[in-house]
């Protein structure tokens, strides 16, 4: 209900592309480029006992990066899963241009409670093993935090709340599975479970947003990195196909956006947009130009195609993408 209110009230992307894995559409979503060119087209690309990273130096630059230059006031958060480099410290959350990290380096865990993958426990707070959360369920653990975080901002602040959730192993806790008891296919159950945790983590941030005073001057995005895997709880009727492969159920996404700026609420939008189209759009709301060399990133700005409800003046009309 929480996703459907922020829909009421501002607009739904219905042709919103990513890669069909997650690395893939985290590389395109910081950088603005197809991942294919950074080497990162499958979400084999960057695994835990490698020595593998999101590219940097350069023209290569991360959505917190841009938005710091552009307002250097700005804070920048991660909450949740980066799964973009762990092999040093330059390469984490802290060393791409946030200023905050709680959450996971890798890209899943062996339980959504003890945070540990396969022996290794992977949970932080800033550089630093963060046990206390040992224990305690992801999904709860990041909507704790994104309202502190909300509630103790005092000024301009980007803030990507990456869940680990629904992504596998699936588990839920009791009140997120009760929410969902009509369900009777239990893997139906639990994947609804899930995104029971993120509706309920999307209404406390609203609140806290509302309560701090400052829901009307904030962007807020929901989106998905890639389509659900069919084999587990997801449908992504009545596209065909799944994560992993390129029909439209794997690399089609909804996606939410809502903005005292837009011309007009509760619309769809079915202008054509691409992931790497968020960094260039990001940095137009705030008011800033993408100084990137323009040859060497993919993505448009939006923004004032998405603000105007125009998607006919959408400057994509194509996009690429590979998996291998």
């Amino acid at each position: 209900p929480e996703i459907t209110q922020l829909a009421s009230e501002g607009m739904f992307l219905t042709n919103h592309y990513v890669n069909p894995m997650c690395v893939p559409t985290r590389a395109a979503f910081m950088t603005s480029r197809y991942p294919h060119t950074m080497g990162i087209s499958d979400g084999n690309a960057i695994q835990g006992n490698q020595t593998s990273w999101l590219p940097f130096g350069g023209d290569y630059v991360t959505i917190p990066q841009e938005l710091k230059r552009v307002s250097p006031n700005m804070k920048t958060i991660l909450l949740g899963k980066w799964h973009l480099g762990f092999c040093h410290p330059a390469v984490s959350p802290l060393g791409r241009g946030f200023d905050k990290f709680y959450g996971m380096l890798y890209g899943s865990h062996s339980s959504h409670f003890t945070h540990l993958k396969e022996e290794t426990y992977d949970w932080w707070d800033q550089d630093q093993i963060d046990f206390s959360a040992q224990g305690i369920y992801s999904t709860d653990l990041i909507n704790d935090r994104a309202v502190k975080e909300i509630e103790e901002s005092n000024g301009p602040f980007f803030m990507f709340v990456s869940y680990q959730a629904p992504h596998g192993p699936f588990e839920a806790t009791q009140e997120y599975m009760d929410t969902c008891g009509h369900i009777t296919n239990i893997s139906r159950q639990v994947h609804c479970a899930m995104v029971a945790g993120i509706d309920k983590g999307i209404g406390m941030m609203v609140q806290a947003l509302k309560d701090k005073g400052i829901y009307d001057d904030t962007l807020i995005v929901v989106t998905s990195d890639n389509g659900g895997p069919t084999k587990n709880g997801s449908v992504n009727y009545p596209l065909r196909g799944g994560k992993k492969n390129l029909y439209e159920g794997g690399i089609k996404t909804f996606a939410v956006v809502r903005s005292s700026l837009l011309n007009q609420q509760g619309v769809s939008w079915d202008g054509m947009f691409h992931v790497t189209d968020w960094l260039p759009t990001l940095l137009r709301y705030v008011g800033g130009k993408n100084a990137v060399n323009e040859a060497v990133i993919h993505g448009k700005d939006q923004w004032k195609s998405l603000k105007r409800n125009k998607p006919e003046e959408s400057p994509r009309d194509s996009f690429f993408l590979i998996n291998d």
